[in-house]
C-alpha cells in the first residue's frame, strides 16, 4: 500500500492565478499613482504662476503707496475717465516717472521706468508668459488741486481680468483681481 504524502507549495494554477491578479492590482496602482503626479504637477505649476502675479500686484502696490503724482493715461494725464484707463503713471519715491500699462500686444503687464512714453515696444514685462491678461483699467482719483479746498487723498484702483494656462493639457483658469493702492503723503 502506499501512502501519498503531501507537500507543502502552491500548485503551478495557483500561481498563475496569483501571479495574473498582483499584475492587475499593480497595474491600476501605477496608473493612479501617474495620475496624481500629473495633477501634482499642475498645482505646482498653477501655484507657481499664481505666485508671479501676486508679486507682480504687490509690487505696483508698494511703488504707488510711496508714489505721488498719479496721472490715468500716462504722464500729463488726470483723474480718470469713469471707464477707467489702460495706462498709469506716477512718480515714485526715487523721482523717477513710473509708467504701468496694459500691453494688449504681449498680453501682459508692462513698466516703463524714465520713459517719456510708454508702449509695447519699450515696456519690461512684468507677468509670466502663462499668465494672459486680457483687461487692465486703471482708475485714479484725487489728482491735481481741482479747487482750492481739494482735500481727496490721491488714490489708483486698478482692475486686472485675464487667465492662467500651468500647461498645454490644462484648460485654463480665468481670474478678476481688483487692488486699490493710495499714496502715503498726501498731495493737498
Amino acid at each position: 500500500m502506499s501512502m501519498r504524502t503531501s507537500r507543502p507549495g502552491f500548485t503551478l494554477i495557483e500561481m498563475i492565478v496569483s501571479v495574473g491578479l498582483f499584475a492587475i492590482v499593480m497595474l491600476v496602482s501605477t496608473g493612479a499613482y501617474l495620475s496624481l503626479i500629473s495633477l501634482d504637477r499642475k498645482a505646482r505649476a498653477t501655484n507657481d504662476l499664481v505666485t508671479n502675479l501676486s508679486f507682480v500686484i504687490d509690487t505696483m502696490e508698494r511703488s504707488m503707496r510711496s508714489g505721488s503724482n498719479f496721472q490715468s493715461g500716462g504722464i500729463g494725464g488726470t483723474n480718470s475717465p469713469p471707464t477707467g484707463d489702460t495706462s498709469l503713471a506716477f512718480v515714485n519715491d526715487q523721482g523717477q516717472t513710473v509708467t504701468y500699462i496694459f500691453d494688449a500686444t504681449n498680453h501682459s503687464i508692462g513698466e516703463c521706468v524714465g520713459a517719456v512714453t510708454c508702449t509695447s515696444s519699450n515696456d519690461q514685462t512684468l507677468t509670466d508668459p502663462r499668465v494672459i491678461i486680457t483687461s487692465m483699467k486703471f482708475y485714479v482719483r484725487g489728482v491735481g488741486t481741482a479747487t482750492p479746498n481739494d482735500i481727496v487723498q490721491p488714490w489708483a484702483t486698478f482692475v486686472t481680468t485675464g487667465s492662467i494656462t500651468p500647461d498645454s493639457t490644462s484648460q485654463p483658469i480665468t481670474f478678476t483681481i481688483q487692488s486699490t493702492a493710495s499714496a502715503r503723503a498726501p498731495e493737498l
